[in-house]
């Protein structure tokens, strides 16, 4: 399960994660993917993101830095980004209340560019 997860590089679901190992030999359920998953959130391996239907996605987070996202309404493409100017003024706004922050999260829903094309060409 925790190699599974860890090897991903995309943004995945539950979902995904069950249908791969549903198969073969060391079958894993349903419920124990949904709980490990839930660890491994819980211990800062993956960092999970909601889409605009609710459902949850999760990424790993050793070996990518911080990043924001923003999806796609009509695809659900994920598109990841980052920018410091952000980032510095977050860390100025939480020492300003001398506010800790722990952890953030940035989603912008939107219609990604190809999207947007293929809408204008109908």
């Amino acid at each position: 399960m925790l190699e599974c997860a860890l090897k991903r590089e995309d943004h995945f679901r539950a979902d995904d994660i069950a249908a791969v190992l549903a198969r073969g030999t060391d079958r894993v359920s349903r419920g124990t993917v949904y709980r490990t998953l839930a660890l491994m959130v819980e211990t800062g391996m993956l960092r999970q993101t909601r889409d605009s239907d609710t459902h949850v996605h999760y990424e790993r987070v050793w070996g990518h830095p911080h990043h924001e996202h923003m999806i796609c309404d009509c695809c659900g493409a994920f598109i990841e980004f980052s920018d410091d100017k952000i980032t510095k003024y977050l860390e100025h706004e939480c020492k300003s209340i001398n506010f800790k922050e722990r952890t953030h999260r940035i989603v912008i829903f939107g219609v990604c560019e190809d999207c947007q094309k293929h809408k204008s060409a109908k």
